[in-house]
């Protein structure tokens, strides 16, 4: 069994901690001596102790003595879980009750470590990369309101190079991402590819792997790749915009070497 820590606070003392981060499925055991421990769930009696399963995961117990049972279901009817009160004379908590493990990084922590919380700041609209062998037509085709070429309007027509198409939607499906097509981009040898992208994870491992692709492809088809074109969908039907890129072999090689993390790349050359 765990051993449990007391540490004292003031009897005046009346801290209350909001949860923000509990589930709604939590429960409250309050006790006799005015202290409330925040659980799992309900807690299960095994002889004189009762059982039950901390918020970090860690199982811990008390005496069933020891427990405010009438106050403990009245209190939970109304769906305290979401506040946490410590009054009285102590508070109990485990000694070496281990940290709760680190979220994984994500777009949203990116733009909190990055500047104002207050705000959501995207990066300044940069310029693309122009190919060798771009000609410049009065028209033109669609912009996004950044003044990219907005690939989520441009025509769908296969890839010039069946071989380089086939490849790269090979080397996709091998790393289970799923690839609607790879068509024509802005300009030639500049294949686009358009990927089902449904979560945040996904757009992620899409990033990396286009990085991947490209560098392949460019080695295995020497000068006749310059860059790839990603747009990434949310939905196939819809084509909701998940994020779109020009992947040059400088911006594949910061993600292949992890020399940018992925969510700060993603914030750094999204074109929106």
């Amino acid at each position: 069994m765990l051993k449990l820590t007391r540490w004292r606070v003031s009897a005046s003392a009346f801290v209350l901690v909001s949860l923000l981060a509990m589930p709604a499925a939590g429960y409250v055991i309050f006790l006799k001596d005015g202290n409330q421990i925040i659980t799992q769930g309900k807690y299960r009696v095994e002889g004189e102790l009762a059982l039950f399963e901390r918020q970090s995961g860690v199982t811990s117990s008390v005496p069933v003595a020891d427990i405010d049972v009438e106050r403990t279901e009245r209190e939970n009817l109304v769906n305290l879980s979401g506040v946490q009160v410590i009054q009285g004379m102590e508070a109990v908590d485990l000694a070496n009750a281990p940290p709760p493990p680190p979220p994984p990084d994500s777009i949203s922590e990116a733009l909190r470590r990055s500047g104002d919380r207050g705000s959501l700041r995207l990066p300044e609209p940069r310029k693309r990369v122009r190919s060798t062998a771009t000609a410049e037509t009065p028209a033109g085709p669609a912009r996004t309101h950044a003044g990219f070429v907005d690939l989520t309007r441009l025509p769908r027509r296969p890839y010039t190079s069946s071989e380089i198409g086939a490849a790269l939607g090979q080397y996709f499906e091998g790393q289970g991402v799923e690839t609607i097509g790879v068509f024509e981009g802005t300009a030639p040898r500049q294949p686009f590819v358009e990927i089902l992208a449904p979560s945040e994870s996904a757009v992620f491992k899409a990033l990396e792997e286009s990085a991947n692709a490209l560098q392949q492809v460019q080695e295995s088809h020497p000068d006749q790749v310059e860059a790839l074109e990603i747009l990434m969908v949310s939905k196939a039907q819809t084509g909701a915009r998940a994020g779109q890129f020009q992947l040059t072999p400088e911006l594949a090689d910061l993600l292949t070497s992890g020399a940018m993390p992925v969510p700060a790349f993603f914030l750094r050359y999204v074109e929106f």
